[in-house]
C-alpha cells in the first residue's frame, strides 16, 4: 500500500490536527480540564490568601488589645497610688477648690467577676464656683488612679448667686490582688 507523497502530507496533517484537537480538548473543553482545574485552584489560593490576611489583622489587633490591657492594669496597680481613693479625693478637692465644703462622700465597693473592684464615690459639695467644679472634674479624670467621672448633678447655691451646690458621681477601678 504505498501512498502518494500528496497523501502522506494529507495523512499526517490530518493526524496532526486530529492531536492538536484532543490536547486542546484536554486542557480546555473537557469537564476536569487542566485550565479548569488551575482557575479553581487560583481562585483557592486567593481565597485563603485573604483568609490569612484577615488572621494576621486580627493578630496585629490582638496583641495591640493585649498591650493595651498590660498598661491599664499596669496603671490601676500603679506603685504611686493613694492609700485610699477617698484620701487622694479630699485632698483633691482641698488643692483644686479650697472654698468649697465638702459635705459628704459615701462611697460603695463592688467586685466585678473577679477580675477588678469597682469603687463608685459620691461626692457633695456645697459653694463651689464653675471654674473650682471643672478644675476637680478635669484632675480626676487626668489623675493616674483611674478615676472616671460618671455623673454630675449641679444646683445653684442657697447661700450666694455666684457659687453651685454639685453631686459628682466618681469611679476608680483597680485590679483584685
Amino acid at each position: 500500500m504505498g501512498l502518494q507523497p500528496r497523501e502522506k502530507r494529507t495523512v499526517i496533517v490530518g493526524g496532526c490536527l486530529l492531536f492538536l484537537m484532543a490536547v486542546l480538548y484536554l486542557f480546555f473543553v473537557s469537564e476536569d480540564s487542566l485550565y479548569q482545574r488551575w482557575t479553581e485552584l487560583q481562585s483557592d489560593v486567593a481565597g485563603r490568601q485573604e483568609v490569612l490576611s484577615k488572621m494576621v489583622r486580627a493578630q496585629v489587633a490582638y496583641r495591640n488589645l493585649t498591650r493595651e490591657v498590660g498598661r491599664v492594669t499596669v496603671r490601676l496597680a500603679g506603685a504611686g497610688r493613694e492609700a485610699t481613693l477617698k484620701g487622694y479625693l479630699e485632698r483633691l478637692i482641698r488643692e483644686q477648690a479650697p472654698s468649697a465644703r465638702l459635705k459628704r462622700m459615701p462611697s460603695r465597693d463592688q467586685t466585678v467577676a473577679d477580675l477588678y473592684r469597682q469603687t463608685l464615690v459620691t461626692i457633695d459639695l456645697e459653694n463651689i464656683t464653675i471654674p473650682e467644679l471643672v478644675d476637680i472634674m478635669s484632675a480626676m479624670e487626668a489623675s493616674d488612679q483611674g478615676i472616671k467621672v460618671q455623673g454630675l448633678k449641679v444646683t445653684l447655691s442657697r447661700g450666694s448667686e455666684d457659687q453651685l451646690d454639685a453631686i459628682i458621681t466618681a469611679l476608680a477601678a483597680r485590679p483584685m490582688n
